[in-house]
């Protein structure tokens, strides 16, 4: 068992390793694909769990423009600049820790999955904004790949040639949204 296996870190302390709310570590790690194990209680990841993070942090803070999507990006450009794939069909050693010793039809299907996430989020976004529903900040934060606080900062924002107006409805805590995208514009109706 190596070292890297041995060390559990608990998930209590990252929102104050990061300086952010529990809730954008949660995103974090649902859009890392991290899943913590627990011990008793008490919720824990392991080393390469959390330099997976610590990289998706410094990625963040860089520079505030980024989004997670961004850091999801950055990782797929490495695995394709760099020769990819050893003659046995594995990844090479030197890949991302959450892809390393993985055969080519398992990256294949994970490739796949990307591709149907990304039309179920594209399906959902254009049923909300047909149909008027209004999303919370953190579903739109974990849509959109932005921190909740990032979202909130905002009256309005733009994805995907998707339109997010902030409304004045709340559930419980969060700010709601309401979606357009063209084909749902007022402004685009009426003319």
């Amino acid at each position: 068992m190596s070292q890297a296996e041995l060390f559990d870190y608990p998930v209590r302390e990252l929102p104050e390793r990061y300086g952010i709310a529990r809730s954008a570590i949660y995103v974090r790690m649902k859009r890392l694909n991290i899943t913590p194990h627990t011990q008793g209680n008490r919720s824990y990841i392991n080393a390469s769990q959390l330099e997976l993070l610590d990289k998706l942090h410094d990625f963040l803070a860089e520079d505030s423009g980024r989004t997670i999507d961004d850091f999801l990006r950055s990782l797929n450009a490495v695995e394709v600049t760099q020769p990819a794939f050893s003659s046995t069909g594995q990844l090479a050693p030197r890949q991302t820790g959450h892809l390393q010793g993985q055969s080519f039809p398992e990256l294949q299907y994970q490739l796949e999955g990307h591709a149907t996430q990304l039309r179920e989020r594209f399906e959902l976004l254009d049923r909300a904004a047909t149909r008027g529903w209004l999303l919370s900040t953190s579903d739109v934060a974990l849509l959109i790949g932005l921190e909740p606080s990032s979202v909130v900062r905002h009256e309005e924002l733009s994805r995907w040639g998707f339109t997010f107006i902030k409304c004045v409805e709340r559930t419980g805590r969060e700010v709601n949204w309401a979606v357009t995208h063209p084909r749902t514009d007022p402004k685009q109706l009426e003319g």
